[in-house]
């Protein structure tokens, strides 16, 4: 059974507003997330590595691709993981997500 879940398997997209000076560094710890379906706030429990360990792990993957004959080139892409894991939707059109004052935004429609 297919279910529509909140994630970030798909995280492409444009994020509009004003410029966050200090962003690099709000990435190197928790963000206190706070995730609402539908108005409703929902358990979201960070699970995500810092910047730092993120580059860490980018750079130990790429030596060890490197060594298998596979090294990274222009175009390639990796998924590093999100922040938070799939929360499932229960039917909500709506979805927010707030770390500090930043807060964005999704509306869903299911397309048959």
């Amino acid at each position: 059974m297919v279910e529509e879940a909140l994630d970030c398997f798909n995280s492409a997209g444009i994020v509009l507003g004003g410029a966050i000076p200090d962003w690099q560094d709000r990435l190197n710890g928790p963000l206190d997330l706070t995730v609402s379906l539908d108005g409703r706030r929902v358990a979201a429990t960070e699970q995500g590595a810092t910047l730092l360990q993120t580059e860490d792990f980018l750079a130990w993957l790429s030596i060890r691709a490197a060594d298998m004959g596979l090294p990274p080139v222009t175009g390639t892409v990796i998924i590093s993981g999100a922040r938070i894991g799939p929360i499932l939707l229960g039917g909500a059109r709506e979805a927010t997500a707030s770390a500090g004052s930043v807060t964005v935004g999704a509306s869903f429609s299911v397309v048959a």
